[in-house]
């Protein structure tokens, strides 16, 4: 699956934008009231796209951006303003 197949839907990116340092998956699941399965399954495909590292700690896996991944966390957040502005523009 492509990154913006990943990153560019709801869900996807508000799980993306949550892992700021290090998070464990049942966190980020309550903090965005997804499953931990669902959570799961998106966590793969970033692992898998090289834009997350996990570390097992005992039974919890702690996971952390890799530099690719805070790379495009960084874009995402400035089309994110892009977008804003754009619908700003619209309103006015």
């Amino acid at each position: 699956m492509k990154i913006n197949e990943t990153l560019f839907r709801k869900k996807p990116i508000q799980v993306f934008f949550e892992i700021d340092g290090k998070q464990i998956e049942r966190e980020i699941s309550i903090r965005t009231n997804i499953t931990e399965s669902n959570i799961s399954k998106m966590l793969k495909k970033y692992h898998k796209n090289g834009l997350i590292s996990k570390e097992k700690s005992g039974r919890e896996v702690i996971l952390n951006l890799t530099v690719k991944g805070k790379e495009i966390k960084e874009h995402m957040r400035q089309i994110c303003e892009l977008i804003e502005v754009s619908e700003n523009d619209k309103l006015l």
